[in-house]
């Protein structure tokens, strides 16, 4: 891989990360404000919501965003480009249309017959916010796709700033319910940020020429999109059913303090959004361009290994801090995070690893992968959650995650082999695992300190070729900076 792509890609991961970390700055301040002001009943309930409103969104994207991603450097030209996106992002939102209509048919036979599952106002919140959600993300991703990585900061913290200052005003100005107003943040929001996303990049939301037709045949875009489409359901039920076990064995306040477990794993936004918005896009570039190039794969996987286990680390470490922040009410999230943690940290590193299936456009092998993990976290679940509650639900996410980055890295491997020397990963993730199962249990202290110091040691060893590079790095960084300062 020649250096300046790679230093390339690297100052966009920085000046994307950047602006992550002023978006995870206003995430500290928000969440804690909202925490304190909000029941964990209600915080409960709202997280139930998104979890029915991510679920409406893999299904009714039916795969199609990612499928926007492995198509949109086939052609160059503009018209291509926005008929691929006209495409895409409009078979989500009619069927999106079509599921809603008939989800209140079936509320309305279901009630008649005294069957009511769920409330009108709960019904309408789902389909608002996945509308909304469908939305944003699809004008996030053309942001990822156009390198556009300053605005796609600024929408960022633009979103997660309109949502908490909602919240807040609605919160301490009206008598209104809290877990409406929560929902209510939550939509305006996801509009307000793609609003912002659209009009950034008008010249491609614009419709294409009615008779422009596309190189790339709508069959073989829904053949790569299909299974994605249910890989991806698979995968929002795989995220969901910590907080569905919860919710069935233990109580709301229980999901709500899950949930906010969960928001304070934002501290993970700093890297983990960071890389994923640049990675996928510039990996899919890197192959079209220089296929037999693997060096390229080899090195991000290093260095977002070497960031994301330290990082996770350091959050075993400081839990009792992010925890205080949010209240009293909201002590038990110190026993989960330490396990909710490998989520972030296997799903990143394991986009890395996943690469070839990607570029292969071997996208049902991400099927059998979410279904695997999804069975797993299933049974897991099944048998913890009842016995630990909300430690046993992170528990079985933790180790399901890992699993999951095995098998994903297993078939990536059986089509586009890269050797990514995964001994030394290995080793990482168990000197961790070690020190996650042991912080769940225990405050801060001195041996917690000696084991955030032993499992960096043992990462940084693992992956020391790489560290005069990163170091290197960093310091034409800071001297850019400088220099642009005078």
């Amino acid at each position: 891989m020649k250096a300046e792509k790679k230093n390339s890609f690297l100052n966009d991961f920085f000046t994307l990360g950047a602006g992550t970390f002023l978006y995870l700055v206003v995430g500290v301040i928000g969440t804690p404000i909202i925490t304190r002001l909000v029941d964990p009943v209600d915080y409960g309930r709202m997280s139930m919501i998104t979890v029915y409103s991510g679920i409406g969104v893999l299904v009714c994207g039916l795969g199609l965003d990612q499928t926007l991603a492995r198509f949109f450097y086939r052609d160059e030209s503009v018209d291509f480009k926005r008929k691929l996106l006209q495409f895409c992002c409009s078979v989500p939102l009619l069927f999106a249309a079509v599921l809603s209509v008939l989800l209140f048919v079936f509320r309305y036979v279901s009630s008649f017959f005294g069957l009511e599952m769920i409330s009108l106002t709960e019904l309408v919140l789902i389909i608002l916010n996945t509308i909304a959600q469908l939305l944003h993300r699809y004008g996030m991703l053309i942001l990822r796709l156009r390198y556009s990585t300053k605005m796609h900061s600024v929408v960022n913290i633009l979103q997660k700033a309109s949502y908490i200052i909602l919240t807040v005003v609605l919160v301490c100005s009206t008598s209104v319910d809290h877990f409406l107003i929560l929902a209510v943040s939550t939509i305006f929001s996801g509009f307000f940020a793609f609003f912002i996303e659209a009009g950034h990049e008008r010249d491609l939301w614009r419709p294409a020429p009615g008779n422009f037709k596309l190189s790339v045949s709508k069959g073989e875009l829904l053949k790569y999109s299909i299974p994605l489409m249910f890989s991806g359901g698979i995968s929002m039920i795989f995220n969901s059913l910590d907080r569905l076990f919860i919710n069935r064995y233990c109580t709301l306040a229980d999901v709500g303090v899950y949930a906010s477990a969960i928001n304070l794993m934002a501290v993970f936004s700093v890297i983990k959004t960071s890389f994923n918005a640049l990675w996928m896009p510039s990996a899919v570039k890197h192959y079209e361009n220089n296929p037999e190039d693997k060096k390229f794969y080899q090195q991000g996987n290093a260095f977002i290994s070497v960031l994301m286990i330290v990082f996770g680390a350091a959050v075993v470490l400081f839990k009792d801090l992010f925890v205080l922040l949010l209240g009293a009410e909201y002590h038990e999230a110190s026993k989960i995070i330490p396990f909710l943690m490998f989520e972030p940290i296997m799903y990143t590193v394991s986009e890395t690893t996943a690469t070839g299936i990607v570029v292969q456009k071997k996208s049902a092998y991400q099927l059998a992968v979410s279904a695997i993990s999804c069975l797993l976290n299933l049974l897991g679940n099944w048998l913890l959650t009842p016995v630990l509650g909300p430690q046993g639900a992170a528990i079985s996410t933790g180790i399901s995650y890992i699993v999951f980055f095995a098998i994903r890295t297993y078939f990536a491997n059986k089509v586009f082999y890269v050797d990514y020397k995964l001994s030394r990963f290995a080793v990482s993730t168990a000197a961790l695992l070690l020190y996650s199962a042991y912080g769940s249990s225990h405050s801060f202290s001195l041996v917690q300190v000696a084991m955030f110091l032993g499992v960096t040691a043992v990462t940084v060893l693992a992956y020391r070729e790489y560290i005069p590079f990163a170091i290197n790095y960093g310091k034409s960084m800071v001297l850019k900076l400088l220099k642009k300062k005078k």
